[in-house]
């Protein structure tokens, strides 16, 4: 029996396909993944995931040169990452909270930007051990194209086919249980399943690039004495704020992976087809008990308030 639901404005699983994120959406709740088929996003989106866009917009931009950037490179690169957001803002109305808390941001990702290219400089003095930067991929699943952006791929001790993912996570706290947290992560294991499929070479693992969100708060200082603070902060402690290690993959996981990625696709398209229900996950509207769903107010009010339509359906996708 079909099941009647909305229409979907013009998303076609088949044309459009997904990524890893639009997975993990659909998997923890069919409605949230809805809205943003149908092109919704929130005006109010949280700041939390602010420091982590902005550094990766730049790190794509930066990754891409051949010469180690200069401090007006990585100046002009932020600057340009954060006009996005500043646009974002003025269209949201923003309140002048937001707008400090951006204007502090800009100052963070200057600065821990800065100093990642000064302390990862062989990145760009040594360009041939990556494969790849910013590799966009697109392979078909079970009639899905699969699709997304890999950070990099690079080539770690002897041999040209000992690659590694190159994955850039920014996280303001570190556990000593990260590794196996990560060891297990949806993104990385369908990065290293793209990396095989494209290549017909088996990554050995992720290397993952840690780029950490500062603590400091600005407190009574200005934004210049917190941009001398923070950078003095780095300077003393580098290896806190930057650190990169393997996380070595098993063959036999990712076979397992591999055919649990086949079965929630199969049935994500027995979903769009109308042969699956829609309903909201309740136990998904807060992560972590305090993040919420950017899609909460519109399942609490029954209308878009408070959402505009955005022009791509992948942004992070350069040819969505």
């Amino acid at each position: 029996m079909r099941i009647q639901r909305k229409r979907r404005g013009d998303y076609n699983y088949a044309k459009h396909g997904v990524t890893q994120g639009w997975l993990q959406s659909w998997l923890a709740c069919r409605q949230k993944t809805r809205y943003y088929s149908e092109l919704w996003s929130s005006l109010k989106e949280s700041r939390n995931f602010w420091y982590g866009g902005v550094v990766h917009e730049a790190l794509e931009r930066l990754h891409k040169m051949v010469e180690v950037p200069n401090n007006e490179d990585v100046k002009q690169i932020v600057e340009d990452c954060m006009a996005t957001l500043y646009e974002e803002l003025e269209k949201g109305r923003a309140k002048k909270d937001d707008m400090e808390a951006a204007e502090l941001l800009h100052v963070n990702v200057e600065v821990v930007v800065s100093a990642y290219v000064e302390h990862w400089s062989e990145d760009w003095s040594d360009r041939n051990h990556w494969v790849e930067t910013e590799f966009e991929f697109n392979i078909d699943v079970e009639g899905v194209p699969l699709r997304g952006k890999i950070d990099g791929i690079v080539r770690r001790g002897k041999g040209n086919d000992n690659w590694w993912v190159f994955e850039t996570k920014t996280r303001s706290q570190i556990s000593d249980d990260l590794p196996r947290q990560l060891a297990v992560d949806f993104q990385s294991q369908v990065y290293q399943y793209a990396v095989a499929r494209t290549y017909d070479t088996v990554p050995k693992g992720v290397y993952y690039n840690i780029v950490r969100n500062p603590g400091l708060k600005l407190g009574s200082k200005t934004l210049p004495e917190h941009r001398e603070r923070l950078a003095e902060d780095i300077e003393k402690r580098p290896d806190w704020y930057f650190r990169r290690f393997e996380i070595i993959g098993d063959p036999s996981d990712n076979k397992d992976f591999v055919n649990d990625l086949k079965k929630i696709i199969q049935e994500y398209k027995l979903w769009c087809q109308g042969l699956r229900p829609c309903y909201r996950n309740r136990g998904a509207c807060y992560s972590g008990g305090f993040f919420s769903c950017a899609y909460l107010d519109a399942c609490i009010s029954g209308n878009m308030i408070g959402y505009y339509k955005r022009d791509r359906l992948f942004p992070e996708l350069e040819s969505d």
